[in-house]
């Protein structure tokens, strides 16, 4: 049987992060915050602004990587100095967006539009909340029990489950794990998550062949409080919300497993990777879920705007 070009395709390869949006709330937050893009750099470039990016503490939307342009977002009150610091390192930066908040604030207003004009279903041309994707694994289990089971990892500091969905022909296969929004602004991540259960469910006849040979764990949101948050309250928000002191909160998920885990005292950066490793409850269940199901032997973590397959 034929396997789907596109199912394929969009398992095999990251997706930029398109144009961001959220409430008013959030596009206030970020007024005048400008994103500054550097020209492609070379190896010693690369590692110049990588000390850079470690000792600032910029967000940087896309890391200094050789061949590669630098991507981040800067305060209104950083960028005039981070310019002339690129301008001095001759990165030849160049500023993209000039205010964040009109983006933040013009792609919610046209997402709101395409909710209006129709039914809130699960499609793959929207960004859905964590309530719309529960919402949608809710009706695979109920349409396709025959090959859909639906699995808890996990419980969430805030409370919500991380959910997980078996998709199977039956045992002793190998299987294959997909998860979206490790990183919570990282929006695209659940709806390729979720058009992968689309293709092996609603599409199984032409896809049958993949699930006679493999059997898929996928999990589109398995940070799901930090997902809420950036929903709700911060459009840019990237880590858990578990509490380190009174002033900063969360932990980078994606570095936080027993694995390569590096100890960093700065609880309000970006990246902190949490007091020990798995020492958040959502990488707890993923950790220990990898762990106990020996069968699955291929990890997808889907991440964007960095063009990084994980």
């Amino acid at each position: 049987m034929r396997v789907s070009r596109n199912f394929v395709s969009i398992l095999t390869f990251s997706v930029f992060l398109t144009a961001a949006f959220e409430t008013t709330v959030s596009a206030g937050r970020y007024k005048d915050f400008k994103v500054i893009k550097t020209k492609i750099l070379g190896v010693h470039e690369s590692s110049v602004l990588s000390q850079l990016a470690f000792k600032s503490g910029l967000d940087f939307w896309s890391l200094p990587r050789n061949g590669k342009n630098a991507i981040l977002l800067c305060e209104p009150q950083q960028a005039e100095e981070i310019f002339k610091e690129l301008t001095r390192l001759e990165l030849r930066p160049e500023i993209l967006t000039e205010d964040v908040s009109r983006e933040i604030a013009e792609e919610r207003f046209k997402i709101d539009q395409i909710n209006s004009a129709k039914l809130k279903v699960a499609n793959w041309e929207n960004f859905m909340t964590l309530d719309e994707i529960n919402q949608y694994m809710d009706e695979v289990v109920a349409n396709y029990s025959n090959i859909v089971s639906e699995l808890e990892i996990g419980t969430t500091t805030e409370g919500r489950a991380t959910r997980v969905l078996h998709i199977s022909t039956g045992p002793g296969k190998p299987a294959i794990f997909i998860n979206g929004a490790i990183h919570a602004r990282e929006w695209i991540g659940p709806p390729v998550a979720m058009y992968a259960i689309n293709q092996l469910t609603e599409f199984y006849d032409q896809n049958s062949a993949i699930l006679n040979s493999v059997d898929f764990y996928i999990a589109p949101v398995v940070n799901p409080d930090g997902y809420v948050f950036s929903w709700e309250q911060d459009r840019f928000w990237r880590k858990t919300r578990s509490l380190n002191d009174l002033n900063c909160l969360g932990v980078d998920a994606n570095r936080n497993f027993d694995w390569q885990w590096a100890p960093d005292n700065d609880m309000c950066s970006l990246v902190y990777p949490g007091t020990a490793p798995a020492s958040e409850p959502e990488i707890q269940g993923l950790q220990s879920f990898l762990q106990e199901h020996t069968e699955i032997t291929f990890y997808v973590d889907l991440h964007s705007f960095g063009q990084a397959c994980l």
